[in-house]
């Protein structure tokens, strides 16, 4: 008999994987069959988190996917896009960081807000589940102003009601 697959497993496993993706030292690899495109990938016995984003050079502009699979099958997934400074991006990493280690999903980005160094970090989470969720990030300097931003949304690819065995 297969193991119960349910969204709060997943949602366990999500912190797990991120704990070991972008906002950490980890160096993506580059996916060959889409040119551009970087991938950080992450699994468990029963689960794969996939990562992969995409920039332009010379743009501070990215998007990308998060899906996770269970047996070759998609089972949840975030898009999001937009553009940072890349003076932003350590912050970034960091706010992302701060949510992923004390397993507080939200919107599964930063937390709702963080500030340090004259940097703040604001996530405007508009639906906040696990199974459906949206809503938009920012960063400001109180020197630098506006460094960017990203939207992002996501879902589950499954009846949230039932278990996936």
């Amino acid at each position: 008999m297969s193991e119960k697959i349910t969204p709060e497993v997943v949602e366990a496993f999500f912190f797990e994987a991120m704990m070991h993706g972008y906002a950490t030292e980890v160096e993506p690899f580059l996916n060959i069959p889409l040119p551009g495109w970087k991938t950080i990938s992450y699994e468990n016995e029963s689960l794969q988190l996939v990562d992969m984003w995409h920039t332009t050079p010379n743009s501070d502009y990215s998007s990308g996917v998060i899906t996770i699979f269970r047996k070759d099958m998609p089972i949840w997934v975030m898009h999001f896009g937009g553009w940072y400074k890349k003076s932003a991006i350590q912050f970034l990493k960091n706010a992302l960081m701060h949510s992923f280690e004390n397993r507080k999903f939200t919107g599964g980005r930063g937390p709702f807000s963080l500030e340090s160094e004259g940097l703040t970090y604001k996530n405007i989470v508009i639906l906040n589940s696990f199974v459906e969720f949206y809503g938009h990030e920012k960063i400001t300097s109180e020197t630098d102003g506006f460094l960017g931003t990203h939207w992002y949304r996501g879902m589950w690819l499954a009846d949230p009601t039932l278990a996936i065995g």
